[in-house]
């Protein structure tokens, strides 16, 4: 038996429940919703682009977020979801919950097949251990710090498979409890750490989740950056280089008994390879199967036209949910007056240079003194969005290393960059790479101009997700996105023909998919 006690770190406290207490729940299950997926053949190679490879497999912590940081999120299951078509829950990490509205308080139970990918099971010790490691201050996570301590107060471990978490309600803001339930709750979308990865260092007392107090917890970050956790979704990281990062799909995976998660997830091996010169040119002889753009003329570009007209290559695009921007960042040196000017000069650059003059300001924005030599000693990451810049005056690209590495030790007047459009913060966005954090820096902040669309190339044996399923949610072309993610799938044999005669007809056009926002369903 369990003893019954608990232990405090931070905000969190820990207690022991005794089982039977749960006897009187009214466990809820997700149902029978209707699924989404669509059952494809299992195999296949996928090879994708990332902007850059970080030198490390963290997932939290020092130096991160970064390009691999949401990917790696992503390869764990949260406890629970929402159905991405119909506002309610479905299961997930956890087979069953309940909400007790009045004790502010959701029980959870872990689905009994659940395994992390070296097959030891997944409990809810590994829950406690999750809390009590982001909200430990020299683990360096103050985003997950901040929200687990805004929003759980306790943490009851009735058994293996079973515990609570006790939330807050903000009196003051007459927050609903109901709020509190959606895909970016920490009470959904919580991905629990593997403890027994961390045992070396720090270590829980039994199964109870109790914290070690070993000196060797302090050296976290050392003794694992080059060892990639075990997950809980199908795809296992194998390899970091800085040739690509490479990912496997778990044979026998156990999620693919699971209603809302079968039928997905059927690629063998999934590969991430630098964004560069040489990947767009590997993406044209067919070893990339798949490539995207931040680009507003992305679809317009001449190289892509033409690689699409003469080889058998389509061209998707999507209309985002939540607009993407080019932000504009300035250090506390800039003054307001020159922010303003910078702002006013980058639009009309834009406006000029994009041939935008549907604008309504565009003829006040291009006069001759707003134009080529900024006010401001300006830095951007050097790709295709940003090419207007090129030649400007006190405007520099740099690679997205030196980028990042420019923002972290605050060496620069003002930045500009893409800030992807998601309704969470960077460690929990989506699967593109998220904007440079800049959070905590007391800066100057505007939008240049939005983004509203995102942009994809790919070879004809690429099955894409249906628009009828794509609303404006870029995690639809993920591979492993937990809930719409593993729609991408390899037709091997039409690649096997497509590779041998790789040019299309010249009668052929490339075939464009449109995904609007909002889809009639």
């Amino acid at each position: 038996m369990i003893m019954t006690s608990f232990h405090t770190l931070a905000a969190i406290e820990i207690s022991h429940g005794i089982s039977s207490e749960l006897d009187t729940i009214a466990w809820n299950n997700g149902g029978k919703l209707p699924v989404w997926s669509q059952k494809q053949k299992m195999g296949g190679n996928y090879t994708t682009l990332i902007s850059q490879i970080p030198q490390h497999w963290q997932r939290f912590g020092p130096e991160t977020p970064n390009a691999l940081s949401p990917i790696l999120e992503s390869l764990n299951l949260p406890l629970i979801a929402m159905h991405p078509q119909l506002d309610q829950p479905i299961p997930m990490l956890a087979s069953h919950w309940f909400h007790d509205k009045e004790a502010h308080r959701v029980y959870y139970r872990i689905d009994e097949r659940a395994l992390w990918s070296d097959n030891i099971p997944v409990t809810s010790a590994d829950i406690a251990f999750t809390l009590f490691f982001l909200t430990d201050p020299q683990h360096m996570t103050p985003y997950q710090h901040r929200l687990i301590d805004n929003t759980i107060t306790r943490i009851t471990i009735y058994d293996p498979s079973h515990f609570a978490l006790d939330y807050r309600v903000d009196e003051h803001k007459k927050q609903s409890s109901s709020e509190l339930f959606d895909d970016s709750s920490i009470l959904y979308s919580l991905r629990p750490m593997p403890a027994h990865h961390y045992q070396s260092g720090y270590q829980l007392s039994h199964e109870l989740g109790i914290r070690s107090t070993s000196a060797t917890e302090q050296r976290w970050t050392d003794t694992f950056t080059d060892y990639p956790e075990p997950v809980t979704g199908p795809y296992e990281p194998i390899s970091l280089s800085r040739d690509g990062i490479e990912f496997k799909r778990i044979e026998s995976w156990w999620g693919e008994k699971q209603r809302y998660l079968a039928d997905r997830f059927t690629l063998t091996k999934v590969t991430l390879i630098p964004s560069t010169a040489h990947a767009f040119k590997r993406f044209s002889e067919g070893s990339v199967e798949l490539i995207e753009s931040h680009n507003t003329n992305a679809l317009q570009s001449s190289w892509l036209e033409k690689i699409a007209n003469n080889y058998q290559i389509s061209l998707a695009s999507v209309e985002l949910k939540f607009k993407d921007a080019a932000t504009l960042t300035a250090s506390p040196e800039v003054s307001a007056q020159d922010f303003k000017k910078l702002q006013e000069q980058l639009v009309a650059l834009h406006l000029s240079r994009s041939n935008k003059h549907d604008h309504p300001d565009a003829k006040e924005l291009t006069k001759p003194d707003t134009a080529n030599e900024l006010a401001v000693n300006l830095i951007y990451p050097f790709n295709e969005e940003f090419s207007w810049l090129n030649g400007v005056s006190n405007a520099r690209g740099l690679s997205p290393k030196d980028f990042e590495t420019a923002i972290e030790t605050n060496r620069f007047q003002a930045a500009l960059s893409i800030s992807t459009s998601n309704n969470t913060e960077p460690e929990y966005a989506d699967t593109r790479e998220p904007f440079i954090s800049l959070q905590g820096m007391d800066k100057s902040v505007a939008v240049v101009y939005d983004i509203p669309y995102h942009h994809y190339a790919f070879w004809d044996w690429v099955n894409v997700p249906k628009p009828e399923l794509v609303d404006g949610d870029l995690r639809w072309f993920s591979p492993f996105d937990a809930v719409r993610g593993g729609m991408i799938s390899i037709d091997r044999k039409r690649k096997a023909k497509i590779l041998d005669k790789p040019n299309r007809s010249t009668q052929d056009m490339p075939g464009v998919i449109h995904y609007p926002v909002n889809q009639i369903q």
